[in-house]
């Protein structure tokens, strides 16, 4: 009775969770392979950002899938008199559901753990690789230094003291130009300064 609850279930999750997950695939294809395209992408590099883009979704998605699955599998069942048949033989309600049960906290984990752990790497690598893209193209007309430019930086560095800043900073050449350093005492006071033109 377990396994053909959870088999059930499982067709049902398995469809919902694929429309839901095509449906948000397709929303950011509207959004950024335009942007893709302009970075001259190939396929490959296409479907890596993609595969990326992919497990930020499933947090969201997962407890409404589980959810449209289980209204999905509890209606089949109940329209064709199974869930009658299965009381008629002694089974209870947690009896007959305890499958979904074990599934849907096995599910709660991995959210946790997508959520923890996976997720936020994911976002991180398919910004960067987005921008690498970007810089990788605007770097066949100017030089790498005054590619992905952030200007008016300022940085805190409080373990060692220092406070920097920066009129432009290239995150493609990981070049700083026009930079101040200032050292400060553990009370905040200016010890040094140091100027330069350029640091890495």
């Amino acid at each position: 009775m377990d396994r053909y609850v959870l088999k059930e279930w499982l067709v049902g999750f398995a469809l919902t969770l694929g429309v839901i997950v095509g449906i948000l695939i397709l929303q950011n294809m509207y959004d950024t392979l335009p942007d893709l395209l302009d970075s001259e992408a190939g396929i490959r590099q296409i479907l890596f950002y993609y595969s990326l883009a992919l497990p930020t979704y499933l947090p969201a998605i997962l407890p409404i899938a589980v959810l449209v699955s289980l209204l999905f599998t509890m209606g089949s069942l109940h329209r064709n008199n199974e869930i009658i048949a299965m009381r008629a033989s002694g089974a209870g309600l947690f009896r007959i559901s305890r499958s979904l049960w074990g599934a849907a906290l096995l599910l709660s984990l991995l959210l946790f753990y997508l959520t923890a752990s996976v997720v936020p790497q994911t976002v991180e690598r398919a910004r960067t690789f987005l921008d690498n893209l970007e810089f990788a193209a605007e770097e066949t007309e100017r030089e790498a230094r005054e590619v992905g430019l952030l200007y008016n930086l300022g940085f805190d560095n409080r373990k060692d003291g220092r406070l920097w800043f920066m009129n432009r900073f290239s995150e493609r050449a990981w070049l700083g130009l026009g930079v101040n350093v200032h050292t400060r005492d553990a009370s905040g006071q200016e010890l040094s300064r140091i100027s330069a033109a350029e640091a890495y």
